[in-house]
């Protein structure tokens, strides 16, 4: 209920975080086929280094009507479609369209971020989210960030860096594998459209996070086991 409230009038929210240049390509595929998705959708694009941005964003340029680009950390988070920008409060206020972007159609948007910092509170508002590094060899950035947030977690053929947290998501549901960009935009459309679908994966994702969580106590009681105490920990005897 707070993610709908927060999210004002958008259908659906649908973030691609950590994207690399690399995979620039595959989101292109990914999102022409999305775009399917009923109107009004939002796809939010967060890449993984700043000074890539420029190169992504010409890669996806003509694959939504519209492209907003996010370079200020504004009180505002998500554009409306009604052509303001939505404040993502619980009193669901609204404040004036800065004069220097482009009005948003009713229909579907991209919204490229180039602030830091800010990729949880957009995992915060998603339906779906795709997590980068997947779609080319890097092996894979956080999964646990979204899927923490109850939300499905989407990722490439590339998770060598993350196989722990992919084999639970997995097993409980709330993790998706796709082998490209085409298939992940089908594998989008079809969640995102499915609301059984959804809420089975959403549970999943929260489920997996709660047994992949705690690592912190967990290491400390590893560390006091080995005679590490740490903080005052005693160590077994």
């Amino acid at each position: 209920e707070k993610r709908r409230s927060a999210r004002g009038p958008w259908r659906h929210v649908i973030v691609l975080g950590s994207v690399r240049s690399a995979e620039a390509h595959a989101v292109a595929e990914a999102l022409s086929v999305a775009a399917q998705l009923p109107a009004p959708s939002l796809f939010v694009v967060v890449p993984r280094h700043l000074d890539r941005a420029d190169l992504i964003l010409r890669r996806l340029q003509g694959c939504l009507p519209v492209i907003i680009e996010r370079a200020e950390k504004e009180e505002s988070l998500l554009p409306s479609p009604d052509g303001t920008w939505h404040q993502a409060s619980s009193r669901g206020a609204t404040d004036t369209r800065p004069p220097e972007q482009p009005p948003v159609q009713a229909g579907h948007c991209l919204l490229l971020v180039r602030t830091i910092g800010e990729l949880r509170r957009f995992y915060a508002l998603a339906d779906l989210a795709f997590v980068g590094g997947t779609l080319c060899q890097v092996g894979g950035h956080n999964l646990f960030e979204a899927a923490e947030l109850g939300v499905p977690v989407l990722y490439g053929p590339h998770t060598e860096q993350v196989v722990d947290i992919v084999a639970v998501l997995e097993r409980e549901g709330g993790g998706h594998r796709v082998e490209g960009g085409r298939a992940l935009g089908a594998r989008i459309l079809k969640l995102a459209t499915s609301p059984i679908d959804l809420a089975a994966s959403r549970a999943g994702a929260h489920l997996a996070a709660g047994q992949l969580g705690g690592a912190v106590e967990r290491t400390l009681e590893t560390l006091a086991t080995w005679g590490f105490p740490v903080s005052g920990r005693p160590a077994d005897p």
